[in-house]
């Protein structure tokens, strides 16, 4: 069972993704029982060991938006670097049943975590091309921030359709063929995002 923690960091701040991996919060990676922190999530409805809750956010990496003035364009504004996304584990919004050790449980959990991950990738790749237009330095990066926001807000909504599917027809993995057929269909989207994201790479395109 998914719950998504909206997050959306545009200007300097003093964290970056490789910060993350504390009691509160980690990266994406491996998850285990330990990671799931939640005591709300004690005596919940399903208290047999068949629940859990991983609470999962996209984050976009600290950096600052730079408006300069160009002779064709006017007022444009950029990132100072281009904005990486990725997924963030909420431990301490995370939880499962007293007695939850399955590792199936965990594997179908550990999907969730997988395909925020993967949508964030992915728009790592669809901020890349954004640039802000205004009449002076201040309208060009409200611009860009707009766009950001837009893409980001559009992300979240495709994720939240994509991970409610998930947990719709899995029935939270407990329907073991169809969980079968998802992780299959969640490895393919991770291999396609990031094999994009490391062409990207490659070609100059996530470094200014």
């Amino acid at each position: 069972m998914p719950a998504i923690t909206l997050a959306l960091v545009l200007l300097a701040l003093p964290v970056t993704a490789r910060e993350y991996d504390t009691v509160v919060e980690t990266t994406h990676r491996k998850v285990t029982w330990d990671d799931f922190k939640g005591k709300e999530f004690r005596g919940a409805r399903w208290d047999d060991g068949s629940w859990a809750h991983l609470a999962s956010a996209m984050v976009i990496d600290s950096t600052r938006i730079e408006p300069r003035q160009t002779e064709d364009k006017g007022w444009i504004a950029l990132l100072s670097r281009p904005a990486e996304v990725y997924a963030v584990m909420d431990k301490d919004m995370s939880g499962a049943a007293p007695g939850a050790s399955s590792p199936e449980l965990l594997a179908h959990e550990q999907l969730h975590f997988d395909v925020t991950e993967a949508f964030a990738r992915r728009l790592t790749l669809q901020l890349v091309p954004l640039e802000g237009r205004g009449q002076d330095a201040a309208s060009a990066a409200e611009d860009l921030q707009a766009q950001m926001q837009a893409a980001y807000d559009k992300a979240v909504a495709e994720l939240l359709v994509y991970q409610n599917a998930y947990d719709s027809e899995t029935r939270h993995g407990t329907r073991r063929k169809i969980q079968k057929k998802w992780s299959e269909k969640v490895a393919q989207l991770f291999a396609e995002v990031t094999t994009e994201l490391e062409q990207a790479r490659a070609d100059g395109m996530l470094s200014r």
